[in-house]
């Protein structure tokens, strides 16, 4: 709540102090201030600019921006007698002709109901609830002002959310804070205004923390997000328990290792299990196999995997019996900054690049992939894209044999047993790029908690949950000649 004697705090201040020529990205933990400082700057920018200026405040949702109304109405019923809210069209009219409208955007389908209109200041609360920040640049060409008169976009956001990883690139990463910089894609100075509960004189902080520790039960790294401002947390939610890079990533094999490795190459379990094998029977052995998602406005994935017999792998390391091990990565994203958005290459062109990876490693060009590809088309042929990519040459088996919330349960599993030198666990190539940029910053449904929120870049954890739901027996490559 805002009383009479309010008094902005020392970050509030700091932002206040930086020029409206600036853009502002008020980033950091849970509670300090950092609405109050955008209905602060919403404030100031309509005293100086009156009936000229026109202010949006956009949420994701309707319901998110129910808190901005409320602070708003403490903040200008204190400050303007005559002020009007319009709670049908979320919209302050200002006595001196100002408008403030409060305003939802979910995603491009919203955005229709800005799209030709003005404004001189924008204000984009919590950006890293959106999986990218498309919809923010888009926001961007509403900026449209008087001479004379500076337009400017404020950003807020806490580390953690869908965005973590597109917000702390652009924003965060190798900026000082309070320091000026150019934003690489709007070519617009800059300013990273950090901010934690601790600076924030109106709470109690000490029974704040206790209710975000709360909050991030059994997540450590999403504590350090939310009470300490951390953007260089090295998990998402969903993972946040089970994932460690310290255990799962491998460095990048240069080589496969035989089918059929010798005696010497096998651990314990899988000599066992050689010493006992008679004429007829199966070496312990290597499979190789491809895993994808497929997508075309979306980023088509595919890794390229190993199943371990139990053996060591060509870096030197021991990879228990059952381990996977994503050890290649071929994607379609349009960019390192938008991981949602795929190039839309088409399918002979993903599998002649598919092929020539697999050439490259020696291995056949066949895999899993999502049930959805082997749905008919509904053309004369009866195709499906899965045939189409067995007429380019690649061919898929459906590697859903469960459900969604079983696959993640097992990859969930491997990775939690990851470094285990008697568990299968999950392993990933340092060339695997894609997943080490998404896969850990994956945040949990809120509101089917046992799957992952995919309005994110899910395409990475998708591929790697059909690559550990593969059925052993299938897809075994041709063996080489067995070694003793």
């Amino acid at each position: 709540m805002i009383d009479a004697g309010f008094a902005p705090s020392w970050f509030q201040q700091q932002a206040l102090l930086v020029p409206e020529s600036v853009d502002l990205f008020l980033g950091g933990g849970r509670g300090g201030g950092k609405s109050v400082t955008l209905a602060l700057l919403a404030m100031r920018h309509v005293e100086q600019y009156g009936g000229r200026a026109r202010v949006l405040y956009v949420r994701r949702t309707y319901p998110g921006i129910a808190d901005f109304e409320l602070l708003t109405r403490e903040l200008f019923g204190q400050a303007y007698e005559s002020a009007r809210y319009n709670s049908q069209a979320h919209t302050w009219r200002l006595p001196s002709g100002a408008i403030v409208e409060l305003g939802q955007l979910d995603g491009p389908q919203d955005y229709a109901k800005y799209q030709g209109r003005s404004f001189t200041l924008l204000l984009l609360d919590e950006v890293t609830q959106w999986g990218d920040l498309r919809m923010v640049d888009l926001l961007r060409s509403n900026l449209r002002a008087p001479a004379g008169m500076p337009t400017r976009t404020v950003m807020a956001g806490n580390p953690g959310g869908l965005g973590h990883q597109a917000v702390a690139r652009r924003f965060v990463f190798g900026r000082e804070p309070w320091r000026e910089f150019v934003d690489d894609v709007s070519r617009r100075p800059m300013v990273y205004a950090p901010s934690t509960a601790r600076d924030n004189p109106v709470l109690d902080v000490e029974a704040y923390t206790r209710q975000l520790e709360a909050a991030c039960s059994g997540d450590p790294e999403l504590l350090k997000a939310w009470r300490d401002g951390s953007w260089h947390i090295a998990r998402g939610a969903y993972f946040g328990d089970v994932l460690e890079e310290s255990r799962s990533l491998v460095e990048a094999w240069e080589r496969l290792p035989a089918v059929e490795p010798s005696a010497d190459q096998l651990g314990p379990e899988a000599r066992e299990l050689a010493r006992r094998a008679g004429p007829g029977d199966d070496w312990p052995a290597w499979s190789f196999y491809l895993s994808m998602d497929y997508g075309v406005a979306a980023p088509s994935v595919v890794y390229f995997c190993a199943d371990s017999p139990g053996a060591y792998g060509p870096d030197g390391r021991f990879y228990p019996r059952g381990s996977l091990v994503l050890f290649d990565e071929f994607d379609t994203r349009a960019s390192n900054d938008d991981l949602n958005r795929g190039t839309g290459l088409s399918i002979p062109e993903i599998a002649a690049r598919v092929k020539a990876l697999c050439a490259f490693w020696h291995m056949a060009p066949q895999g899993v992939a999502d049930d959805a590809i082997f749905a008919r088309l509904g053309l004369p042929d009866d195709a499906s894209i899965a045939s189409e990519f067995s007429r380019c040459g690649v061919y898929f088996e459906r590697a859903n044999k469960g459900d969604r919330f079983s696959g993640w349960g097992r990859l969930r599993t491997l990775m939690a047993q990851a470094g285990m030198p008697d568990r299968p666990g999950l392993y990933v190539s340092r060339r695997c790029t894609g997943f080490w940029a998404t896969v850990p910053f994956l945040a949990r449904d809120e509101r089917r908690i046992e799957d992952v929120d995919t309005r994110g870049p899910d395409h990475w954890g998708d591929a790697a949950r059909y690559a550990c739901q593969r059925e052993r027996q299938l897809l075994r490559m041709i063996h080489l000649p067995r070694v003793h």
